[in-house]
């Protein structure tokens, strides 16, 4: 299933700055799915990167991200230092909190390089006022998530 989500990713995940740090990663950013061991130059994860200049890159290894579930029109909002596997374990209903409200999209990630700043982000986006935000912040979205079906 998470390869039927990789055009909506492709959309909604900016490319990072340095495609270096996706050919480093353990999986296809974009998709979910696993790249042989060949194809890896290492086993770091795929971080977006802040430019700091031409030679001088900071990643950005903490997510979170924001899902969608089209069975409860509901958002399900989580922290994660490697999107990939963890959408994959989403949509391959191996997340106990997430299987029965399968499936979903992914509308929304952000990127933070203090682990304390992505705690604070998450905690806000599921409290009641930071999911009327999300939903006014992202209706575009909704309403696209809604009218593309999975596949």
């Amino acid at each position: 299933e998470a390869a039927q989500h990789g055009d909506w990713l492709r959309r909604v995940i900016p490319l990072p700055a340095s495609e270096k740090a996706c050919r480093r990663s353990s999986g296809d950013w974009q998709t979910g799915h696993r790249v042989p061991s060949k194809a890896r130059n290492s086993g770091d994860r795929c971080h977006f990167m802040l430019s700091r200049g031409m030679n001088n890159s900071m990643p950005l290894p903490y997510c979170v991200y924001v899902l969608v579930s089209l069975k409860d029109d509901n958002f399900y909002v989580g922290l994660s230092t490697d999107l990939p596997r963890r959408l994959d374990e989403h949509f391959q209903g191996r997340n106990t909190s997430t299987t029965s409200r399968r499936p979903f999209k992914l509308l929304h990630c952000e990127y933070y390089l203090a682990k304390e700043d992505a705690e604070r982000r998450e905690h806000y986006l599921k409290t009641a006022k930071g999911r009327r935000t999300l939903r006014l912040m992202l209706q575009a979205g909704l309403e696209e998530a809604r009218r593309r079906p999975p596949q």
